[in-house]
């Protein structure tokens, strides 16, 4: 039996042809711009008040409710598949947590839609520890906005184990009263959003 061989110049159009389209099957991803604004349910304040932690806006964070609500300017982000994937607020935008001497911000938010989970930057007094996994989401949810405007609701923020530890180290929470925060609902993260020009 006769054997044939491609072409070397056929195999590589062929090759370049379905590379063409898996990239044209492959979702769509658009940069993302606008505003998240992060509020805190009131049992999380009443317990950062029991254990003297003040909250305020750090960096280019506006303050929607003093000592309650922030807002961020979103710079990055994601619509994968027709949806709002991730959310990436601006790096100089944070809010901080003082108790005493001891000045802890969480900065540069990154919502991850299908994860349902929030990574954020934790700086203890100058020191950072990048991409910590800040908080789990109980739900997300996206509703259109007014064009070309989307938005993205992320509902039940619960601090993840690790954040729990971290952050109560370093603002003196004893560790009887971690579980309690651990079940605590933070509160909620509002985006709106829209594919940069």
């Amino acid at each position: 039996m006769m054997k044939t061989q491609m072409k070397p110049r056929l195999r590589v159009l062929l090759s370049g042809a379905a590379l063409a389209l898996a990239a044209a099957a492959a979702p769509a991803q658009a940069q993302l711009v606008g505003q998240s604004v992060l509020t805190f349910s009131n049992e999380a304040l009443s317990t950062l008040s029991l254990i003297g932690v003040q909250v305020t806006a750090a960096g280019t964070a506006g303050t929607v409710t003093p000592g309650q609500a922030f807002s961020f300017p979103v710079t990055d982000g994601a619509i994968t598949g027709g949806a709002v994937s991730s959310v990436i607020t601006d790096p100089a935008a944070g809010v901080t947590l003082t108790r005493g001497s001891t000045v802890v911000t969480l900065f540069r938010f990154k919502v991850n839609v299908p994860g349902r989970s929030l990574v954020g930057d934790l700086n203890v007094n100058g020191s950072t520890s990048p991409n910590e996994p800040l908080y789990t989401l109980r739900s997300t949810s996206e509703r259109p906005g007014t064009p070309p405007w989307r938005e993205l609701q992320a509902t039940g923020l619960y601090l993840t184990p690790s954040a729990v530890d971290k952050l109560g180290d370093a603002l003196g929470v004893p560790p009887v009263l971690r579980p309690a925060v651990a079940r605590i609902d933070f509160g909620r993260l509002d985006s709106r959003v829209r594919s940069a020009p």
